[in-house]
């Protein structure tokens, strides 16, 4: 993101308009300077705001993406695997190839959430998973659910990237990592809520021979259709910016941005910057960052595509698995949530 000249010193709040062009907005705005000494009650005020505007969104919409990805966990123990004729290689590429797919749209979709407004760009993503998510209901082969899972990968490739700019932009680095820590523990809440409501599924409509649908279809439709709402709700609400952002009047957005100041970032610019790129590709930082993310979704992936199979090879009822598995959700929001407070408090 673009540098912002840290000896300015003053901001006219009549500036305070959005970018017309590809620089970066937030340095616009700081072109006058700064607003010199800032009164913490009023920092406090608006971080409140923020959080009361941006995060109950960004948390649904991730506990969303969660849960939509491990929904197949839950489907294989409801029935999915023997309506739709999977053997047991044909289960672990449908389950797989979710992956393929939203690492191959991955790089694609970070330089697209830098073309376009973010929020927007998001939302439409949310919308076109929700639905491809209820198209699984109406797949009755291997080759449907293939199909529809490297769409879902595609379109969820968006939501981390997404959400790491989301919390740079509104966020003083000092209030980040616990917000990351509210945002990610989302997958933890996921785990207990798909957990009781594919209980409830599977206990209420699993159970019924007269059901019109197979409780993996309708688990698969109820989520779908619940995230198409929320990514509708998410296009309308979330603003693409703190520049665009209805709800901070003049003299909030010109404190946002100076809070952006003690970051050395701005909003984000449009322009492809090939010697960022390099420095990243050549920071020490970024390599073991990924390497501890390749090293944690290893035993990640497994939990969220087949944890619910290997509770049921344990000797449990598949109805049983399905509860079985949202303690260690709970374990996960609180390790989360407590460590990044922690981290915080002593930072």
């Amino acid at each position: 993101m673009t540098q912002i000249n840290k000896s300015e010193e003053k901001i006219p709040s009549e500036t305070i308009v959005p970018s017309q062009s590809n620089s970066d907005g937030a340095l616009q705005m700081l072109e006058g300077g700064g607003l010199g000494p800032v009164d913490p009650a009023k920092s406090k005020r608006l971080l409140r705001k923020v959080d009361l505007y941006i995060m109950p969104l960004i948390c649904v919409v991730y506990l969303l993406q969660y849960i939509d990805k491990i929904s197949i966990s839950y489907a294989s123990v409801m029935g999915l695997r023997k309506d739709t004729y999977l053997t047991k290689d044909d289960f672990n590429w449908v389950a797989s190839i979710f992956f393929f797919g939203q690492l191959a749209f991955e790089f694609p979709t970070i330089r697209l959430i830098q073309l376009f407004p973010l929020a927007k760009y998001v939302s439409i993503n949310v919308i076109i998973w929700g639905t491809v998510l209820a198209c699984l209901a109406a797949c009755k082969n291997f080759a449907g659910l293939m199909v529809c899972r490297a769409l879902l990968g595609v379109a969820e490739a968006a939501i981390v990237p997404a959400w790491v700019v989301f919390t740079s932009q509104w966020y003083k680095k000092e209030d980040q990592a616990f917000r990351v820590g509210i945002w990610f523990s989302m997958c933890g809440f996921a785990q207990m809520f798909g957990g009781f409501v594919a209980y409830g599924i599977a206990t209420h409509v699993g159970e019924d021979p007269n059901a019109l649908l197979k409780g993996w279809q309708v688990i698969f439709l109820f989520l779908g259709l619940l995230t198409v709402l929320v990514g509708i709700a998410f296009f309308f609400i979330l603003p693409d910016s703190p520049l665009s952002a209805g709800f901070l009047s003049p003299e909030e957005k010109a404190l946002h941005a100076e809070h952006l100041r003690t970051n050395g970032q701005g909003i984000g610019s449009k322009i492809f910057k090939k010697e960022q790129f390099y420095e990243a590709l050549t920071d020490p930082n970024t390599w073991l960052y990924a390497f501890w993310v390749f090293a944690a979704n290893i035993p990640n992936s497994i939990a969220t595509s087949f944890g619910n199979i290997l509770v049921t090879g344990m000797g449990y009822t598949a109805t049983e698995s399905l509860l079985l598995v949202t303690p260690l959700g709970a374990y996960e929001v609180v390790v989360l949530i407590g460590l990044t407070w922690l981290a915080r408090r002593t930072d």
